[in-house]
């Protein structure tokens, strides 16, 4: 690895940080050795297929433990190459964060090579600090990135060391071979491994967005390069008599050019005025208070739950005034409870795949000229920052899906919809490819009263769980009632103490009304034949009360 220097005004990084890394290349990419303890022939092929196999699979008993903790279970009863090979890749994975206590580093670090016993050498522990860059508390402990670093080491060492002395000393051909590792879920660790092996030619900018948002910036500087760290390069030159000759993209100073919303140095935590306390609950919590709220049984919740985690994506669909959207929010923002890690978006009949994902719209350059810029919308958007923050859930419901053409908004992204350990290049990333990580979940509302759903494409439909909402079938049924009432259902909708009264259920005590016209709109609502009087009679209570009634709505709809 090449020396490093300092740029002016970059985080205080010393150069133990680049030297540990500069072990991990000469021992472990140069000569497949341990990095940490020296053996040889750790960093192979059969290796690290034994370490992917052991790390993929959840082990018993793991729910609730860290990410640490859990390696550690995974690695119980494998051999000496196989725990050195993750030691030293758990090495590569912390080295370069700054958010990390480096002794806790190298407490995680020993955990792992006490199985063989072993221990950080001194020499590298002292690399430990201070890092490079801030993941935040759980981007640095994502199995996702792990994951990547195992692929990785499994494809570096199944080089020929001719091969692999090429990669080492093109950053270009390196950047190749990384390009081709699956990293689903885990690009900014890949963008972290093309800087930590290639310092002098890759900025320490591990994020695509970051990126992209600063090339776009001076794209008049980027000479119509179509890759993207070329093109971060020649701005780079162009800007040096601007800046300096060894400036950095997140100086304040330029940080606001590029990204005005967002001026926070890498490892530093964005101030505010007033940050909001984090929400303890626990996932469960989190439904049962939406429930509460939204008068739903928390059964009914919970399954729509693991329809969401089955498929990723779920539509809510009904007809006009059933509640889908209200619903579909509140449980977002069950599931992510950060507004950060939630977006809503309304599709209508314009609505085009420009739109949805990313086209190009004019803009009015430094010069006063009408050009055309690449401009992403909001899934591209939330995809990168669910794949920044695999730890935790981020949602998109996406209001009247069915009013927009889906297969012309989403094109090739349908694929990505079922498909989310792939990726593949998009209409206008020929040279990126895009793919939508595990933890971005779709919610969708759909107005029947617009387009059934047999008029939406099948392969579409196939790639969607349908939940229905309907007035007289649960949820719904009875919402009004339970509202008006203060009651929440514990099964089917169905949860007010009643009594028989002439064949017709009442309920046992006569419930407050919130207002009159809530009255009116309650009783008109509920009002029905009671089948074993064959009378017709405002029972007052919810519309599934009354076990015998038929629905009237002018003429009898059908029975409940």
């Amino acid at each position: 690895m090449k020396a490093y220097t300092k740029r002016s005004g970059e985080p205080d990084v010393q150069p133990a940080t680049y030297e540990g890394l500069g072990h991990v290349v000469e021992a472990s990419l140069r000569h497949r050795r341990s990095t940490l303890v020296g053996d040889d022939d750790v960093w192979t092929p059969a290796t690290g297929a034994e370490l992917e196999r052991r790390v993929a699979d959840e082990p018993e008993g793991s729910q609730g433990r860290s990410f640490d903790d859990k390696l550690l279970l995974r690695l119980a009863g494998a051999e000496r190459p196989v725990v050195l090979l993750a030691a030293d890749l758990r090495f590569l994975h912390v080295l370069p964060i700054i958010d990390m206590n480096p002794v806790l580093k190298r407490t995680r670090l020993d955990a792992i090579l006490e199985l063989v016993g072993e221990q950080v050498p001194d020499d590298l522990a002292a690399t430990l600090a201070p890092g490079i860059v801030g993941w935040g508390s759980g981007h640095a402990q994502a199995l996702p990135q792990y994951l990547f670093l195992i692929r990785f080491a499994h494809w570096i060492s199944g080089l020929d060391a001719g091969e692999r002395e090429r990669v080492l000393s093109d950053p270009w051909g390196f950047k190749e071979g990384v390009s081709n590792v699956d990293a689903t879920s885990a690009q900014m660790e890949r963008e972290a491994v093309l800087h930590l092996v290639h310092p002098d030619t890759f900025d320490p900018v591990f994020n695509q967005w970051h990126k992209r948002k600063i090339v776009r910036r001076w794209e008049q500087h980027a000479g119509g390069e179509t890759d993207i760290d070329r093109a971060l390069i020649a701005v780079r030159r162009a800007l040096r008599p601007q800046f300096g000759e060894r400036f950095h993209w997140y100086e304040p100073r330029i940080h606001e050019l590029w990204d005005p919303r967002d001026t926070t140095p890498p490892g530093e935590q964005r101030a505010s005025a007033a940050p909001e306390a984090p929400d303890a609950r626990t996932p469960l919590e989190q439904l049962e208070a939406a429930a509460g709220e939204l008068h739903v049984p928390l059964a009914w919740l919970q399954r729509v739950e693991r329809l969401l985690r089955d498929k990723r994506q779920v539509v809510f669909y009904g007809p006009p005034g059933t509640g889908k959207t209200y619903i579909a929010q509140r449980l977002a923002e069950a599931l992510a409870p950060d507004p950060a890690r939630r977006v809503l978006v309304q599709f209508h009949p314009s609505t085009s795949y420009e739109d949805f994902f990313e086209g190009y719209r004019p803009r009015i350059d430094d010069a006063g000229e009408m050009v055309y810029k690449l401009v992403e919308g909001p899934l591209p958007k939330i995809a990168v920052a669910a794949a920044s923050d695999p730890d935790y859930d981020h949602v998109l419901v996406v209001d009247e899906i069915n009013r927009a053409n889906l297969p012309r908004v989403l094109g090739e992204l349908l694929f990505l919809v079922e498909y989310r350990d792939r990726a593949i290049t998009t209409l206008y990333r020929p040279d990126e490819p895009f793919s939508l990580p595990a933890n971005l979940l779709l919610v969708g509302t759909m107005n029947t009263a617009d387009r059934s759903i047999a008029l939406i494409d099948a392969a579409l439909r196939r790639r969607f769980h349908f939940v229905a909402m309907f007035p007289d079938a649960p949820p719904i049924d009875g919402l009004l009632a339970r509202w008006t009432e203060g009651t929440v259902p514990t099964r089917g909708g169905r949860g007010s103490s009643t009594s028989s009264t002439g064949g017709c259920a009442r309920t046992s005590a006569a419930p407050t009304y919130r207002s009159a016209r809530a009255t009116s709109w309650r009783r008109a609502w509920t009002r029905r034949t009671c089948a074993s009087s064959g009378s017709t009679a405002c029972c007052r209570t919810s519309r599934t009360s009354c076990s015998n009634a038929a629905i009237v709505s002018g003429a009898t709809r059908g029975t409940t």
